[in-house]
């Protein structure tokens, strides 16, 4: 977890709440503790995610559009969580929606209509969610199953269906535009530090990064 937020100097609208850098990383162990790379999580649930920084799979829409989707930068999401709401939180829920860049100052967050409640928090947001088709064009920033946030926030009333994440993106925390090889911003900062920094996590040497 970025050391702002944890410290609550974050730029954020409520303070702790709609900040640019609630985000965080978790080094899963392998199975049983082995050594066995084999065991990692990844290797025995399915694989992992990519990452994406600097809005990812956003876009304008065409002028022609306009008129209905505004120029706002947007993409489509898929949000994975398990709300408390849902089949008591015992279930992922995924959510398809379209997902706006909010920018006010130095604030950069991503919003998501949502149904989704408490516990789906650090849920991934990912565009370009699945397999390749074959003979498809998938166009621009075509990578498959990336992540450019997590939820972050929502509202208490559940008639407003409205969350929201931080974006994966430079801000006036994290502006590099690399962070060692392991891209820019906040999510660069985390990874890199996570996967090429110092003991105790140190990842790369053992193998737990791509």
């Amino acid at each position: 977890m970025p050391t702002v937020y944890w410290n609550g100097t974050d730029t954020c609208s409520t303070r702790g709440v709609v900040c640019n850098n609630d985000i965080a990383l978790v080094a899963l162990g392998n199975q049983n503790n082995s050594t066995n790379n084999s065991l990692q999580a990844g290797n025995l649930v399915g694989g992992w995610y990519s990452y994406g920084w600097n809005n990812y799979n956003f876009f304008t829409p065409d002028p022609s559009f306009q008129s209905v989707f505004s120029n706002k930068l947007f993409a489509a999401i898929t949000q994975l969580g398990y709300p408390a709401s849902h089949d008591s939180g015992l279930k992922i829920q995924i959510n398809n929606a379209y997902g706006g860049y909010a920018l006010s100052g130095n604030l950069k967050n991503t919003w998501l209509g949502s149904a989704m409640t408490g516990g789906s928090s650090g849920g991934p947001w990912l565009v370009n969610l699945g397999i390749d088709a074959s003979g498809a064009n998938y166009g621009l920033d075509a990578i498959r199953n990336v992540v450019v946030g997590v939820t972050s926030w929502g509202y208490v009333d559940a008639g407003i269906k409205l969350q929201g994440a931080s974006s994966f993106a430079q801000n006036v925390q994290f502006p590099n535009a690399n962070y060692g090889t392991r891209g820019a911003g906040n999510i660069g900062a985390l990874v890199n530090a996570a996967c090429d920094g110092a003991s105790p996590w140190n990842l790369q040497s053992q193998g737990r990064c791509r």
